[in-house]
């Protein structure tokens, strides 16, 4: 009768023990949870409150980035048996973004999609629409309630989520999407009625290099005429660039890149076009301006004559400032030599 009571009070005390193991553990996944999730929503408030001047320097092809991206994932389509359909032109769409952003946010609806959907298929479209380009994501799932469509975007938030086994998300990527569009003055919404699937669409805005420059300075000349402070533009422009070799192309990429990593603020802008170099440098004035063109303008006189023995075409180099040539952007711009 003692043996038995011992065995009973060995037992007591193991579960005992599980149960504050439990406990613990459940304690510490709960702390862990509260921190994770404090820093996912500031990291998600920082790109949501991110002041965008510009929404990218670099050309990217929208076409080929989303068949890029859908390359990756045909390994889990086919694991999950499910169809993926691309709708894309063959030619390219460019615009100027981020592409690490974009594939991020493609990425994430393409991973939802094979994520919850259990059987039919998934189509991603690109559609140029001129001064725009519209992506859409539409899969054949169980959709999403009318109520529940609000809350979307929201931090934290999963709908359409199979119960039991199987891959889980953290209801961050729809969040996170939303910020990198709307930072590159796009727009994203979604879709879906239950039993007849969800499509999530996002357009981008087409700008051309001369909006995305035009748009930086006229903010900084604002800036300027508010602080009573100056401005500077420099432009580095090729004559005849249809006559260019690829001498000139690289002099034009050392520029950008020297003029990025070397001579400018982080504040300052930096565009390459196809045919020349922009550098927008806030707060210099025309004399420090000078120094920073006679620099550049050195270097790439310098790599042209060491790379090509043959007569090259020009890189002609201009100075335009506030308050010297100018007071808004179209009379600095009409003082700066471009091709």
């Amino acid at each position: 009768m003692k043996y038995l009571s011992l065995l009973l009070y060995i037992k007591y005390l193991r579960a005992r023990k599980l149960m504050l193991l439990s406990i613990a553990a459940v304690a510490m996944s709960s702390a862990l949870l509260i921190v994770v999730a404090s820093l996912f929503t500031g990291f998600i408030n920082a790109i949501e409150s991110t002041a965008v001047d510009t929404v990218g320097d670099v050309v990217i092809d929208m076409a080929g980035t989303v068949k890029g991206v859908v390359g990756l994932f045909i390994p889990r389509f086919k694991h999950k048996e499910l169809q993926l359909r691309v709708s894309c032109l063959d030619k390219p769409i460019e615009i100027y973004a981020d592409e690490d952003k974009i594939i991020q946010v493609i990425n994430n609806l393409l991973g939802n999609a094979v994520k919850f959907v259990e059987k039919g298929f998934v189509e991603i479209a690109l559609i140029d629409k001129g001064d725009s380009l519209e992506c859409s994501v539409h899969d054949t799932g169980k959709g999403i309630d009318a109520e529940d469509l609000t809350k979307v975007f929201g931090k934290f938030q999963q709908f359409g989520r199979i119960p039991g086994p199987g891959e889980k998300g953290t209801g961050l990527g729809l969040a996170i999407s939303k910020g990198i569009i709307t930072m590159h003055k796009g727009d994203i919404w979604v879709e879906s009625k239950p039993g007849e699937g969800t499509t999530f669409i996002f357009t981008l805005p087409k700008f051309s290099a001369e909006d995305l420059f035009k748009e930086y300075v006229n903010d900084e000349l604002k800036n300027a005429i508010d602080q009573d402070s100056e401005l500077s533009i420099i432009s580095f422009s090729v004559k005849d660039f249809t006559r260019a070799d690829e001498t000139i192309v690289q002099a034009l990429k050392l520029l950008e890149a020297s003029a990025e990593g070397k001579l400018c603020r982080k504040d300052d802008f930096v565009l390459r076009t196809p045919s020349s170099v922009l550098i927008a440098l806030s707060g210099t004035r025309r004399q420090d301006a000078e120094k920073v063109k006679t620099r550049l303008q050195n270097l790439v006189s310098e790599y042209i004559s060491n790379t090509t023995q043959k007569e090259a075409l020009k890189i002609i180099s201009s100075l335009s400032s506030f308050p010297e040539d100018g007071s808004n952007f179209e009379q600095l711009f009409a003082t700066l030599n471009l091709s």
